[in-house]
């Protein structure tokens, strides 16, 4: 017998889940606990007859095979069927979207995730499966989802919710009919208990986060004691509440969050309760209720993070100007750092802000020249940095501020945008979670909401602890100096895909060096400071090195040119980057260890597979990214997003491409001809005409590609046996060459700065490989020593080339023969010992020993006694002197 149940108390999500289950495991008996809600208990007074359900009492456990549980993982609220679990011979399967706890019960097959709904989950699997469901069906299980994510408007809501109520809507599911369900009115007792949790609402503010605490007492127990809890947290906007509630010897108490800073469930678990992040409840016998209220207290100081405040999400240092500024001078740096407001300061007072609205239209009537003070608007907003990020927001809405200034004492420390308070809401829950089920035959696909904890664990999992050390202790040492650090670029973006990448970068808002010269110092690492960039390397004892840089923004004064630099907040150090991929954060601060930053949809894109520059004129200041997005497509496997593949060809019309330096472009190239397998991406050169805007008799035929494809192969073998690694790049160059006659080559080797040593490679590969192939193609004996003579004098790459190009074995094992033992065959005698043995000095020793390395590659001497006989004898004593 194949049983289905879920928690006491049952909501309407677990009713759902019940449903949604059935479905599943069709041959499965429902059976409902006890007690259930009283919501529940109403709708099942009217439609409990669409459910086909038994009593637990009428359920004999001893028949039970299989135990499937729904809404809940906990072996205390399932009642009876507690004895099953651990039983031999009944397996159990759960479905759940609570949080892990330490008494979870561990079922043989398990798909939990953090989703807003259980149902959600459930109602996924059945749209995979292709299970029909019928608009009734559709219309409870929307209801599930609606109840727990508060119509989708809980923080708790994600992506997965969303499309779960999507798919049940286009089934048939009535909104209608749940509403009467979610917006009840009160009882009269119900109503009695709202009044009583208005008069008895205490505000606590623990770690920066605003609590409500209520402390009631009724005479008996009031049912549905959820619904006038939420019915006044609605109506005075609350963000968290806990209500303790005493009937006769019991306390109830009731939890409810709507911010991720604070996890009621981890919260009440001490006290037996439990729930999820943004809802929880624990039930508590016999205890005084003042001693209860004391531990929640302790409870709630200790498991509270604390709360962001201004401080945290403010831009500074802040950009400002004076008031004898003219209008042109302001629009120009509005302009260049990409501000539309500045606040006007004189000797560290604030006289008024000026924006860009207001500069365009005074200069629309007026010189520029004039100056800011007859301009500006003396009208400010202010705020202290100890102000909570919510209460600015209200400042803002009253106000209808888009910006406030941050005064601390007086003066001017940041600027705080209504940007900045979107992304801090936020990015709590900013990460990645690639979600997994515990199903042994499928894995859940595609993203899960993103969470604060998720980032933070990759890190702990993917990187070495010695690792996570030093960028903790980077974040204490950041905060104690006042500043902020981050990791930033490429690490952050490969720890997102799953790839492997232990290149840290630290931007830091403060100091860079100044931060650097005190961590390393701490760490007892080597520090190599770098001023005139405000960078810094960190090299510690054990290897590992951190590169350090002070946050800072690029203005280009032309198009193609090198950028200027100078000090600016995290969020204009990121805008700077080549794409959006790139633009993400990890803050390593202590209070928020593990938090991604993403201003500009990176995860998104990361998520999309797409590479996506961040504004329109991206490629137009510098042309180089057009090889590096070309080239991080190709490497992930991602897709150039259409508006930036528009962008790469307009810039391909104009001209700015061709003002690039020789040298940039070189590097670009070579860069690319260094990747695993630069094919694709050199193929998309040719698409987008970039290898003809390069040199224009440069084409990648079919043949070329394939023999791109082969080099894999030689690589390989050389490496392999011969333990050197080789320069890749240049080989693969050589092969992109082909078809350029000589004068062609030496001209584009010197168009584009090649270094003398690569010329010669370049060159003698070019013109060697034909004649090589042809003297190595004998099919009879060739001694070593012939093949040593042969190819001593021709550049590694050259033969790798020629390796590449041959199409007779015999030829590739000729030369790899040379490369991997040849050229490495030493003799021992020198100029000393032809001393000895009586010889005069003279130009002849070269001859002598060259001939001796003959022999010795040909196995006619081994050792350094059979040199010397061998020289006796080829040299005998009359020809010494």
């Amino acid at each position: 017998m194949k049983v289905i149940t879920t928690h006491a108390g049952m909501d309407f999500d677990a009713l759902a889940s019940l449903v949604a289950a059935k479905k599943l495991y069709p041959e499965a008996k429902i059976c409902l606990p006890t007690p259930i809600s009283s919501e529940v208990k109403q709708f099942m007074a009217i439609y409990g007859k669409i459910i086909p359900h038994l009593p637990a009492e009428e359920i004999k456990l001893a028949n039970v095979t299989q135990l499937i549980l729904v809404d809940t993982r906990w072996v205390n609220r399932i009642g009876p069927f507690r004895e099953l679990v651990g039983r031999e011979g009944v397996k159990v399967h759960i479905y759940d979207h609570h949080p892990p706890h330490p008494n979870d019960i561990q079922g043989d097959r398990e798909l939990c995730q953090e989703v807003g709904a259980t149902t959600s989950i459930l109602t996924e699997l059945l749209r995979e499966k292709k299970i029909p469901i019928t608009p009734v069906e559709a219309t409870l299980l929307i209801l599930g989802i609606y109840e727990d994510t508060g119509s989708l408007s809980f923080a708790s809501t994600t992506p997965l919710d969303l499309e779960a109520a999507g798919f049940l809507l286009s089934q048939g599911a009535s909104l209608e009919l749940i509403s009467s369900f979610l917006n009840r009115s009160l009882t009269e007792r119900q109503m009695a208990l709202f009044n009583d949790f208005i008069e008895r609402a205490k505000i606590r503010i623990i770690n920066g986060v605003e609590v409500i605490i209520i402390v009631t007492e009724v005479d008996e127990f009031v049912g549905g004691l959820s619904l006038p809890l939420h019915k006044f947290i609605d109506l005075k906007n609350l963000e968290v509440v806990f209500a303790l509630i005493k009937a006769k010897e019991r306390i109830y108490i009731i939890a409810r969050s709507r911010t991720l800073s604070v996890n009621v469930s981890e919260i009440l678990s001490p006290l037996g309760g439990g729930g999820h992040n943004f809802a929880a409840s624990a039930l508590i016998k016999e205890q005084n209720i003042k001693e209860v209220e004391e531990r929640l207290h302790g409870l709630l100081k200790e498991k509270i993070k604390p709360r962001q405040t201004v401080r945290d999400v403010m831009s500074f240092p802040v950009r400002f100007v004076s008031p004898r500024t003219s209008l042109k001078e302001a629009k120009d740096l509005m302009i260049k750092y990409g501000i539309s407001t500045f606040p006007v300061l004189e000797k560290g007072k604030v006289l008024g802000i000026i924006s860009r609205e207001k500069v365009d239209h005074v200069m629309a009537h007026n010189s520029g020249r004039a100056p800011l003070k007859s301009y500006l608007s003396p009208k400010v907003f202010t705020v202290s940095p100890h102000l909570s990020l919510k209460k600015a927001q209200e400042i803002m809405m009253d106000e209808e501020a888009r910006t406030l200034l941050v005064l601390d004492n007086g003066k001017l420390v940041g600027i705080l945008k209504g940007p900045d308070l979107l992304h801090a809401f936020h990015k709590n829950a900013q990460g990645f979670r690639h979600s997994e089920s515990s199903f042994s035959e499928r894995e859940f696909p595609g993203w899960g909401e993103p969470r604060f904890s998720v980032v933070r664990n990759l890190l702990e999992r993917k990187i070495p602890k010695r690792i996570q050390k030093v960028l903790e202790q980077g974040g204490r040492v950041a905060q104690r100096m006042g500043f902020r650090a981050f990791i930033v670029g490429g690490f952050v973006r490969d720890l997102l895909l799953g790839i492997e990448n232990l290149d840290v970068d630290l931007v830091i808002e403060g100091d860079g060096i100044e931060f650097a010269t005190e961590l390393a110092r701490q760490l007892k690492g080597e520090l190599k400071r770098h001023r005139g960039f405000g960078t810094a390397t960190i090299i510690l004892p054990h290897g590992f090195k951190l590169d350090v840089a002070t946050s800072r923004s690029e203005f280009y004064p032309f198009p193609a040119a090198l950028p200027q630099v100078k000090p600016a907040p995290l969020s204009e150090d990121l805008a700077r980057r080549d794409f959006t991929v790139n633009t993400m954060a990890i803050d390593i601060s202590p209070s928020s260890f593990g938090l991604l930053i993403d201003f500009f949809g990176g995860q998104e894109d990361l998520r999309r597979r797409k590479v996506r520059v961040l504004h329109p004129r991206s490629f137009i200041e510098d042309p180089t990214r057009i090889f590096r997005a070309i080239r991080f497509e190709q490497r992930y496997d991602f897709q150039i997003d259409k508006e930036s593949e528009k962008l790469i060809q307009d810039v391909l019309k104009g001209e700015v491409f061709h003002r690039l330096s020789r040298e940039r472009i070189r590097e670009e190239l070579v860069q690319i001809l260094k990747e695993d397998e630069p094919e694709k991406t050199i193929h998309r050169l040719q698409d987008f005409r970039i290898l003809k805007a390069i040199y224009p008799k440069i084409e990648l035929t079919p043949q070329k590609e394939k023999e791109l494809n082969y080099l894999v192969d030689v690589f390989a073998h050389f490496e392999v046996l011969s333990k050197e690694k080789s320069k890749r790049w240049l080989i693969r160059l050589l092969l992109l060459l082909e078809g350029l006659d000589e004068e062609e080559v030496r001209d584009f080797c010197g168009r584009y700065k090649f270094t003398r040593e690569d010329q010669n490679a370049i060159i003698s590969g070019r013109l060697e490989a034909e004649r090589l192939i042809k003297s190595l193609r004998s099919p009879g004996p060739l001694k070593s020593s012939f093949i040593h003579s042969l190819l001593r004098s021709v550049p590694q790459e050259a033969l790798l080339f020629t390796m590449a190009k041959a199409q007779d074995k015999l030829v590739k094992k000729r030369i790899l023969l040379y490369l991997t033992r040849l050229r490495l065959v030493e003799i021992e005698v020198d100029g000393e010992d032809l001393k000895n043995m009586g010889y005069k000095p003279s130009p002849r020793f070269s001859q002598i020993l060259e001939e001796v390395r003959r022999a010795k590659l040909d196995g006619v001497v081994k050792n350094k006694k059979e040199e010397i006989n061998y020289i006796k004898e080829k040299f005998p004593p009359e020809e010494k002197k």
